[in-house]
């Protein structure tokens, strides 16, 4: 179990740090869309190799599959609708994707979204097969938390303190979701609709501060 744990934190830390190198300038996702999508796309692929486990919970779930598609449908709406309404870029409290409203943006958020939640089930379900549903909660919350630090070497502390705060307030979200549902269609939803309202938050800043 020892091993286990460290070794998923370590193939975790290793591809989410190198991408954040990589796009250190924060261009990747716009510039490189597809590029970006096979990177998680990779990268998941490995975590699944090591920790096959987790694809149980991408189950035939009608009801699942039907919210997950909904979400990806709504966000691309969202984007084109509110860049139909104002093509300004938002002057939102620090530089993200969030705010360009660019389309491109939403794929491979997908894809890293999806590698994220696999590694958070591949812990999920080693702590609670070794410590239980409570201890679960905290080991689960600490991973998330955990893949999110690294944000602080190559992000503003600003821009690494919100995403680390949404990911204490998430990581028991997501637990209770998984636990519940035993699929993860319906948390890569909620996370990819955390990201599409952050967007719209951002839209509505930057045309409440151009007095629009």
């Amino acid at each position: 179990m020892e091993n286990s744990i460290f070794w998923l934190f370590y193939i975790i830390l290793i591809f989410w740090s190198i991408y954040q190198k990589w796009d250190e300038k924060q261009e990747k996702y716009i510039s490189h869309p597809h590029l970006t999508s096979l990177y998680f796309l990779g990268a998941s692929s490995v975590l699944l190799i090591f920790f096959p486990h987790a694809l149980s919970f991408f189950t035939y779930d009608i009801i699942g599959i039907f919210i997950f598609i909904g979400i990806i449908l709504f966000t691309y709406i969202v984007y084109k609708v509110l860049r139909l309404i104002s093509n300004q870029e938002s002057n939102w409290f620090f530089y993200d994707y969030i705010q360009l409203l660019d389309s491109r943006f939403i794929l491979p958020k997908l894809f890293e979204i999806i590698f994220q939640q696999i590694a958070f089930v591949s812990v999920l379900v080693l702590a609670i097969s070794s410590f239980g549903e409570a201890v679960t909660l905290l080991a689960t919350v600490f991973v998330f938390v955990l893949a999110h630090l690294n944000l602080f070497l190559f992000r503003s502390i600003r821009e690494s303190v919100f995403y680390l705060l949404f990911s204490i307030i998430g990581a028991p979200i997501f637990v209770l979701l998984i636990i519940n549902t035993e699929s993860l269609w319906y948390s890569i939803s909620v996370h990819m609709l955390f990201y599409t309202l952050l967007a719209m938050s951002a839209w509505s800043w930057g045309v409440i501060k151009s007095g629009k």
